[in-house]
């Protein structure tokens, strides 16, 4: 068993006093010790000590009070330390900063490429304007041609007041009604009327009815009308044609129909004029309802395409409206017509204009 002996010079003790220099030894023996546990390790524990109370949610209450005034050193030194090793850090400003930072990056990219295609464009438009002409974009505004400018003569101002009423169908000037200046007036209905004058190149084309909409006129004016030219009224209208100097001295004698049986043309059978009927000039009216006429009149050309040596038409028909039937058809030999909807009739027209009924497609040939 170990001598106890004094804790300052080593001497010898009796009754816990120190015989060579007299030190109390017994108040030394009340502390107590550990093996094994350095300062250091005393140290961390009162670390952990204080982390965990800075843990608690009554931070800012007593217990963090009692705390900093009982280890006041200490903690001050050890969380100086904790905050040079994990600095505090705001997370919602770093993540807005770096937000702020791809949003710039990704304008000025947009930027950049705006100003590229800017140059391209400006290039290609400076390359196009110096291809064109250098008078290129001198507008000059041009009146409407006149219709008339190519006409032989002139109409006559002396004579006759004269008037008639047409359905759909096809006229002549001089057989049907006279040369003349006329005025063409809405009576009912609405639809087209052309002008065909091929020795005077006259072309004229004219929606008529209530609707202004869509440019059409109940009063049509100046419409010359010469001698030899064909008129044409289409749709479901019928109009009156009016002048005050008709040359109905110059106009054709009327010559009368030979023909006088009606034809009956089935939905779906063609029929071949001169063989399976009379050639001749007919009226094509309805069979009670609505269909299409199409027909096919041989010119005698010998184009490379079959189809030019053919002029092929069609007209309409309905029951019970103006348009029910469409007067004066010219159909010669060897024509082919078909009604492709409905039954249709063919009744011969009241009068013609010559019984040569092929030389009425020669301006076609």
């Amino acid at each position: 068993m170990f001598e106890k002996r004094c804790y300052l010079c080593g001497g010898k003790l009796a009754d816990g006093k120190c015989i060579d220099c007299g030190l109390d030894n017994t108040r030394n023996e009340k502390m107590t010790y550990r093996l094994n546990q350095s300062s250091s390790s005393r140290m961390a524990k009162e670390r952990s000590h204080i982390e965990s109370t800075w843990g608690k949610h009554d931070r800012s209450g007593e217990g963090q009070k009692s705390a900093d005034n009982t280890n006041a050193p200490r903690a001050a030194k050890h969380k100086s330390s904790t905050d040079r090793i994990n600095p505090p850090v705001s997370l919602g400003k770093k993540a807005g900063t770096q937000q702020n930072g791809n949003v710039l990056k990704a304008a000025g990219m947009i930027l950049v490429l705006v100003v590229m295609v800017s140059g391209i464009v400006f290039n290609m438009k400076k390359q196009y304007d110096e291809s064109l002409p250098a008078d290129y974009g001198n507008v000059t505004l041009v009146e409407d041609e006149d219709p008339y400018q190519f006409a032989e003569r002139e109409l006559l101002a002396e004579g006759e007041d004269y008037r008639v009423t047409l359905d759909p169908g096809e006229y002549r000037v001089g057989v049907h009604l006279p040369e003349g200046n006329y005025q063409v007036i809405l009576d009912d209905g609405s639809g087209t009327v052309s002008v065909d004058d091929y020795e005077n190149s006259i072309y004229l084309w004219q929606g008529i009815g209530p609707d202004e909409e869509y440019d059409e006129l109940k009063e049509w004016i100046d419409v010359r009308l010469y001698q030899g030219a064909m008129v044409e009224v289409s749709g479901n209208l019928r109009v009156e044609f009016m002048t005050e100097n008709g040359r109905t001295d110059c106009m054709e004698e009327q010559t009368k129909n030979p023909l006088t049986e009606q034809v009956v043309l089935k939905k779906g059978t063609e029929l071949t004029a001169g063989k399976d009927f009379p050639a001749g000039v007919y009226d094509i009216g309805s069979g009670g309802g609505w269909t299409n006429i199409r027909y096919e009149v041989p010119l005698y050309t010998d184009y490379e395409d079959e189809e030019m040596n053919f002029l092929s038409r069609s007209r309409f028909v309905s029951a019970d409206e103006i348009d029910s039937v469409y007067r004066n058809t010219v159909l010669p030999g060897g024509t082919k017509i078909c009604a492709l909807d409905a039954d249709a009739r063919l009744i011969p027209s009241e009068v013609i204009e010559t019984e040569d009924y092929d030389a009425y497609y020669d301006e076609y040939r």
